[in-house]
């Protein structure tokens, strides 16, 4: 299950990919359709609400496979390309990041490769939307460097979790 914020209307709202070109409007199927309802207002509330609250979404999905047109005609299904993406947890409380933390990177900067990983803080109001503009202060610098970075949100509390419990089903496999 693919989760996404996207814009309409210049309000955030919840969707989830159906395939690789289509959004599912999660409030609005789980608001008309849902036996059981959930706040579907935001990502992060949709996430605070559990594996309930995915197993209605995903049941969504399954259902808007089998019946796509109905979904369709109920305006449930949105093309990808007419969306606006936002940063799917717009207000996190926290970014952890790891620097140097792939070893093509190191290289280019000739740099040793770390024995421990390097953790840094980055500010929640620096997390952006899909294709948003990276604004700095023109008195700060006059070029930036690129940076390729990958989001995980952990959805329940973890500490000192070892690689193979990571994932606690089977089916749960990133991207998936």
């Amino acid at each position: 299950m693919r989760l996404l914020t996207y814009i309409q209307d210049d309000q955030p709202l919840v969707g989830a990919l159906l395939d690789e070109t289509t959004v599912l409007d999660v409030n609005a199927a789980a608001y008309s359709l849902a036996s059981q309802k959930i706040d579907a207002s935001s990502l992060k509330g949709v996430l605070e609400q559990g594996d309930s609250a995915l197993q209605i979404i995903q049941e969504l999905l399954d259902e808007a496979r089998q019946s796509r047109q109905l979904y369709e005609i109920s305006n449930f299904l949105i093309p990808l390309e007419s969306v606006k993406l936002a940063a799917p947890i717009p207000n996190p409380s926290k970014v952890v990041a790891i620097g140097q933390n792939y070893i093509d990177h190191c290289r280019e900067q000739n740099a040793p490769i770390p024995e421990r990983p390097i953790i840094f803080a980055k500010f929640p109001t620096s997390v952006i939307g899909h294709g948003d503009a990276i604004t700095w202060p023109p008195d700060l610098t006059k070029e930036v460097d690129y940076e390729a970075e990958l989001g995980v949100v952990i959805g329940k509390r973890a500490r000192c979790v070892r690689k193979e419990d990571a994932c606690e089903k089977g089916d749960r496999k990133a991207g998936g």
